[in-house]
């Protein structure tokens, strides 16, 4: 009976996340350097400009809304489970496709560019990876990261807590090198000029998709929902702290960047190396390249720690989907450590494809690479809030009588403009990505492809919206496939949540 099926899996799950887990964990999603270097090097000091301007108003109100929904209903699966109590089980499932395959799409794709940029810079700096050299390290670190993520949350969720003590390294390392740097040299030629932190639209749409990809994650805990030890209390406490950890490391690691590197010299997968590399040597001197190889070995590490909890998180996601008959069931199945083996394979099977593919086609190019995949994940990443925001509203509505220990500030009116705001920049960013240059025509701004994503309109809407179009067609015949093995009730997938007394 699928019931009993899922209540047989959940059994296996551990309660073993408390506060600071949780908040270390959210805190390395949330972190992504990788992106951050992408963003600093299209947005220049804009970048900088927009990145506090939507700590105000994504950052903020997205972390009110995921703490509301997230103590009042920790359910396994999180996402999944909200959505499906929303708006039914094809809505939820739709929702869990694009998180589950986009993340299994960035595992192979940017964390993997940027794995590769660090070597070139740090390990090969006169040898480059030629193509198939790029395609072995790509398939090495996406197998790591599945080892790591069907490992035991006990053991499993350091690579969270560790890795945000690694980003913390890099972050303090870059900081004092720069500083350094700057007092022995001063500012170098041509980095961005002080007037190019002034916001203007063109500036917006350039960076506005990565952006928002830069501060979304704090839903991810959400997914391990039954494995914390107290969520009603430790949820809305742990969003706060890794908000603010994020937003700190944010600003220094991208005002290093512009304040080191010329505008010629910021690229999207080596920016964080080269300017590491690049205030190593003026301070280190002779120790500059040892510590080089050490400070590489960080930023790698804390790559994989991304990539690992994104991975346990988001299988999570889509294996409760499948115990629910959103899926196959077989996908379901958890281990006796209560990890969700099939699904983190069947996401290393995807990200190594994707991985050999989009390398092939762009023969190599990393500035191709990284641009395309960027625009690819970071897309169908977002998607998913334009689905999980209206669910959070309309939970508010349908399941009043369930025990919320946080709440939204202002009452209705707060959660409306917090959604209302979130939601649209979300609604942008996929525009922005899916399709560039539409909203640009409507303020009468010209827009080039190849300058802006080095290839065709053509092939790069092949590879984003034809990416797009395929993963709707899979959720919707994952969904029908469920739908033959029975169904399982509310009750079930929202197990451990509280009613009001």
């Amino acid at each position: 009976m699928p019931e009993v099926e899922m209540r047989t899996e959940k059994a296996k799950l551990h309660k073993t996340l408390r506060r600071w887990d949780m908040a270390l964990f959210t805190a390395c999603a949330i972190i992504g350097f990788d992106s951050l270097a992408y963003t600093t090097a299209s947005g220049l000091g804009q970048a900088v400009t927009w990145l506090v301007i939507t700590f105000f108003v994504f950052l903020i109100p997205f972390g009110l809304l995921t703490a509301e929904v997230s103590s009042a209903f920790p359910a396994e699966g999180g996402l999944y489970a909200w959505c499906r109590m929303s708006f039914g089980k094809l809505f939820g499932e739709l929702a869990t496709m694009m998180y589950w395959l986009s993340n299994a799409i960035w595992l192979g794709g940017t964390l993997t560019a940027v794995t590769i940029g660090v070597i070139n810079v740090f390990f090969t700096p006169n040898h480059p990876l030629n193509t198939w050299e790029s395609i072995v390290v790509g398939l090495i670190f996406t197998w790591v990261t599945i080892v790591l993520s069907i490992i035991s949350l006990k053991y499993g969720k350091w690579t969270g807590n560790v890795g945000t003590i690694l980003k913390g390294v890099v972050m303090v390392t870059l900081a004092v090198l720069t500083v350094v740097f700057l007092i022995r040299h001063g500012l170098p030629k041509g980095i961005a000029p002080a007037s190019s932190y002034a916001p203007s639209i063109s500036g917006f749409l350039a960076i506005i998709g990565v952006i928002v990809f830069l501060w979304v994650g704090f839903e991810l805990q959400g997914s391990a929902g039954e494995e914390m030890m107290d969520p009603q209390k430790d949820v809305p406490k742990s969003i706060f702290s890794s908000g603010l950890i994020t937003a700190g490391m944010y600003i220094v690691v991208m005002l290093a960047m512009l304040l080191l590197l010329s505008e010629k010299e910021l690229g999207a997968a080596t920016g964080i190396p080269a300017a590491v590399n690049l205030a190593l040597t003026s301070a280190a001197g002779g120790a500059a390249k040892t510590l080089g190889y050490f400070l590489g070995i960080i930023l790698i590490l804390q790559y994989l720690s991304s990539a690992s909890v994104w991975t346990l998180g988001a299988a999570r996601v889509q294996a409760v989907a499948a115990l629910d008959g959103s899926a196959p069931r077989l996908l379901g199945k958890f281990s006796k450590q209560g990890t969700p083996v099939a699904m983190c394979v069947l996401m290393g099977i995807v990200g190594s494809v994707m991985n050999v593919i989009i390398f092939v086609v762009t023969s190599g190019s990393l500035k191709a690479f990284i641009g395309v995949m960027i625009a690819l994940d970071t897309s169908l990443t977002v998607v998913v809030y334009v689905f999980l925001i209206p669910a959070i509203i309309k939970l508010r509505t349908t399941h009043p009588h369930v025990n919320r220990p946080f709440i939204v500030p202002g009452g209705k009116v707060g959660l409306w403009v917090c959604a209302a705001i979130t939601w649209v920049l979300s609604v942008i960013t996929c525009i922005t990505l899916l399709w560039p240059g539409l909203i640009n025509s409507w303020f009468g701004q010209s827009y080039s492809m190849e300058s802006s994503w080095s290839m065709s309109r053509t092939r790069f809407e092949i590879f984003t919206l034809g990416t797009f179009a395929v993963l709707m067609v899979i959720g919707v015949l994952f969904w029908a496939y469920g739908r033959s093995q029975g169904t399982v009730s509310e009750d079930a997938v929202i197990e451990g949540v509280v009613e009001e007394s």
